[in-house]
């Protein structure tokens, strides 16, 4: 679970104790107080949804950088073919040295 997604969590579980606590202590009638658990209710759901939102698109952001990698990396080793040996290890034969590395974005050495 990364940082973005535990103080999401955090918060909503933050918010949840206080309602509660809240409505507990109120003073008012049954009636009040179950009109309050359900506005209440429906906040926190909106929280979870919306930090569920920015989850999926934090996550969809990664997989997206990610296949933009392999997309990459294929390239290279598609037009290349003469670098690699079947088993996926670098030709020793092969000039590799001024060949980019794409995962880190360095020449290699």
């Amino acid at each position: 679970m990364n940082t973005t997604s535990k103080v999401a969590l955090g918060v909503l579980a933050g918010m949840a104790a206080g309602a509660i606590v809240g409505i507990l202590f109120a003073p008012d009638k049954g009636s009040e107080t179950r009109k309050k658990i359900a506005g209440r209710s429906r906040d926190i759901v909106d929280g979870v949804k919306e930090s569920f939102n920015e989850l999926k698109t934090a996550v969809t952001d990664q997989l997206e950088s990610a296949s933009g990698l392999v997309s990459e990396l294929t390239e290279q080793v598609t037009s290349k073919p003469e670098l690699v040996k079947k088993d996926g290890t670098p030709n020793q034969g092969s000039n590799e040295r001024n060949h980019q590395n794409p995962l880190t974005n360095q020449n290699r050495r």
